[in-house]
């Protein structure tokens, strides 16, 4: 018993000095991470998306970015309802910066148990910015963020081949907080 416990006690100080030697990249990633900043607040207004069936659904929706872990990631929730008040969509992501690829990512989560990983890039700091992912069965869908910091608007597209791209998405919304 005597040779367990020892065992896990250099195994705790080890790991506590692995643990202490690791480098910080807060500043880098809070730096990185500054260039989304106008995406933070709450903010609401209207969307459509086609549905499987080709038609336009439309929604009033409500989006909340927030920042978390002393600002080095992005919380973002959004929420879509029908004007009956139905939910059509519930999403939520963590925006990220990796420092050592130096590469912004993006985990998202559906309420019907989906969830992705999209790569998340900035077109013009603060201002235009672009995600998407690889859609599981074939496909790609892109989506292009404009923000003012009062005004944001979304455009998705999906395109079969990677060339040919088909609107499927938009969403303008209003900070409100």
């Amino acid at each position: 018993m005597k040779s367990y416990m020892l065992v896990a006690l250099f195994s705790f100080i080890y790991i506590s000095n692995v643990i202490a030697q690791m480098p910080d990249f807060s500043k880098e990633v809070k730096a990185a991470m500054l260039q989304v900043s106008v995406m933070e607040g709450k903010w609401e207004g209207k969307g459509w998306r086609i549905n499987p069936n080709g038609e336009k659904a439309y929604s009033n929706v409500e989006e909340n970015l927030q920042w978390k872990l002393d600002s080095t990631i992005m919380l973002i929730e959004g929420v879509g309802k029908t004007d009956e008040g139905n939910v059509v969509h519930n999403a939520l992501a963590v925006l990220s910066f990796d420092p050592f690829k130096k590469i912004y990512a993006m985990k998202s989560f559906l309420s019907n148990g989906m969830s992705t990983d999209a790569y998340f890039e900035i077109v013009e700091k603060n201002k235009i910015f672009k995600w998407g992912f690889d859609v599981p069965n074939g496909g790609k869908i892109q989506y292009t963020i404009t923000n003012d910091g009062t005004n944001w608007k979304e455009e998705g597209e999906y395109s079969a081949d990677g060339e040919n791209w088909n609107k499927i998405f938009e969403m303008n919304l209003v900070k409100v907080k």
